[in-house]
């Protein structure tokens, strides 16, 4: 029988549903509907759904179009993802495609968008399936910054507990280069 393994997304969430601040360090404070970027002195608007460009990025990433991905991303571009540190979109694109190849089955489930000038925020839970019908889930934060004068991304927090997911998935990543 299949199991399902929950971290705790539920008592992070708890928080920002009672009007407290969600809990994510030097990045955010949120009450109902709005927030303001520590690090930015951004006023965020909480938001239905991701900006644009991207919903038109996460359609590049579905049709595998890497080269036009590229465009959206600055030439000193700076991906944090877990644990790791990734300079440049070649190494990033890479590093996250292997480490999306070793998954058998996941999904994003969508929470809470924040949209403010140059920046969005948003959270949500990721769902892995292993081979043997394991349910994992764990929650994620994503941080986008873009450069308002080029309006190219710069920098991305990916932030998720990668040791929720078993280490045979990720304990040896290379950041290969799968988009050619």
């Amino acid at each position: 029988m299949a199991k399902t393994i929950v971290t705790r997304r539920d008592a992070l969430k708890r928080g920002l549903a009672s009007g407290a601040a969600l809990a994510v360090p030097g990045v955010l404070s949120a009450t109902s509907g709005m927030a303001e970027s520590k690090d930015a002195g951004v006023t965020l608007e909480k938001s239905d759904s991701l900006p644009k460009f991207l919903q038109e990025m996460f359609v590049y990433i579905d049709k595998g179009d890497f080269e036009t991905l590229k465009t959206y991303f600055s030439d000193d571009f700076r991906l944090y993802f877990c644990h790791y540190l990734l300079d440049g979109v070649e190494r990033a694109i890479g590093f996250v495609g292997a480490f999306d190849k070793r998954l058998p089955k996941y999904q994003h489930v969508m929470g809470d968008i924040f949209v403010g000038d140059n920046l969005t925020i948003f959270d949500g839970v990721l769902k892995v399936w292993l081979e043997d019908g394991t349910l994992i889930e764990t929650p994620y934060y994503d941080k986008i910054v873009v450069d308002p004068d080029s309006g190219k991304i710069t920098t991305m927090y990916a932030i998720l507990s990668i040791a929720a997911v078993p280490e045979e998935y990720w304990k040896d990543l290379k950041p290969e280069d799968f988009s050619a």
